[in-house]
């Protein structure tokens, strides 16, 4: 069996883990850091203690759409948890100037592409969001 998304991955530690730690740092960004916890307490509260059937990755995927307010939300979600999804990004740029305050500002040009990949790992281009 090749790559899974995120929510089918099984005895893969090293996706789980990682990724799934990237990915809830990126949703406490996008989504806010209370609509996250309240997704986890309320996917908590439905699940603890209950025996079968047991809780899925697709539950706590229902939990978090409900905190997804806008439509870019909601492939964010998508993305991350449900396709197999490859940013390729390069900084080309960078400029920092010195303000009268004595703060810099710092511009960076970033070029970026997404590609959604099957299991076998054959990209193709998606459009970045």
């Amino acid at each position: 069996m090749g790559e899974q998304p995120l929510y089918r991955v099984e005895n893969q530690g090293y996706v789980h883990y990682r990724k799934g730690s990237l990915v809830f740092y990126l949703l406490q960004e996008r989504l806010g850091e209370d609509a996250v916890n309240r997704a986890l307490s309320r996917f908590i509260q439905t699940w603890k203690f209950k025996g079968a059937p047991y809780h899925r990755s697709v539950d706590l995927i229902a939990e978090l759409r409900k905190e997804a307010k806008t439509p870019e939300q909601q492939a964010l979600i998508t993305d991350l948890f449900e396709k197999i999804t490859v940013y390729d990004l390069k900084a080309k740029e960078a400029k920092a100037v010195k303000g009268r305050d004595g703060l810099w500002q710092t511009t960076i040009t970033v070029e970026a592409q997404k590609y959604y990949a099957d299991e076998k790992g054959v990209e193709k281009e998606a459009g970045l969001s």
